[in-house]
């Protein structure tokens, strides 16, 4: 789920999260949440 939450983040702003989530369970956390509360039928497939 981490996965897909950082694969809908531009390039530029995936790099440093991806490196923030491997080190910080609140950017873990955070990550999680926003992809739950993701509206999906605004994401293109």
């Amino acid at each position: 789920m981490i996965a897909y939450g950082l694969s809908l983040a531009p390039a530029g702003v995936r790099a440093t999260l991806e490196k923030a989530v491997q080190h910080n369970a609140a950017t873990r956390a955070k990550v999680l949440d926003l992809a739950f509360r993701l509206d999906v039928s605004t994401v293109s497939a």
